[in-house]
């Protein structure tokens, strides 16, 4: 019995760990596929691919908009998105959504997820 509680001690503590290094690795905004779940699971989410709208149509990430990484600050603030609401930001190579992250960040949007790549999520 002794063990058992030993046990489940410890294992309640890994399980808190995770949790906190979880939040943790979110908030250092940049993120994985498999972190994708855990932002779907904020209320009103948004997906945005900053490629080209010809790169967009060729294939994209499900429930992902298109808005150019240029233009995401404007189309965002003409929208009147909250800044509070979880963005993830991708394109193809990463160079594109890391400048959209920058740009977002710099006017006080403060749950933006880089994911980079798109290939990432797509292998």
């Amino acid at each position: 019995m002794k063990k058992l509680l030993i046990l489940s001690a410890f294992l309640l503590l890994l399980v808190g760990c995770s949790s906190e290094d979880q939040e943790a690795y979110l908030a250092s905004g940049k993120i994985s596929c498999s972190d994708i779940e855990t932002v779907k699971s904020y209320k009103d989410y948004m997906i945005i691919d900053v490629r080209t709208p010809e790169e967009y149509s060729e294939g994209h990430l499900d429930d992902a908009i298109n808005i150019e990484y240029q233009d995401v600050v404007e189309k965002l603030n003409e929208k009147n998105i909250s800044k509070d609401t979880p963005i993830i930001v991708y394109c193809k190579s990463g160079g594109r959504s890391g400048q959209a992250y920058e740009s977002l960040k710099q006017v006080g949007f403060t749950h933006i997820y880089d994911l980079g790549a798109m290939i990432n999520c797509t292998k």
